[in-house]
């Protein structure tokens, strides 16, 4: 089970990274507003969000079966 926890936390941060990458202004782009505008922004992604709620949920179902373990 703890070895679980570092895998999922994970997933969070390496999601941001590969969506701040398409972020990242190129050539053609002309700054971080019009990036926004068009691409939306990181914060309000929503694969980012749900991999946010799916991390919170799976941690609080593991410490709830660590407390009824632990009640053995």
């Amino acid at each position: 089970m703890k070895s679980s926890i570092p895998e999922v936390a994970l997933l969070n941060p390496a999601a941001y990274q590969r969506k701040n990458r398409k972020h990242q202004p190129s050539k053609e782009s002309v700054n971080n507003e019009e990036m926004n505008k068009v691409m939306g922004k990181l914060e309000d992604n929503s694969f980012i969000k749900q991999t946010q709620v799916e991390l919170k949920k799976y941690k609080e179902e593991l410490d709830f079966v660590k407390q009824m373990l632990s009640k053995r």
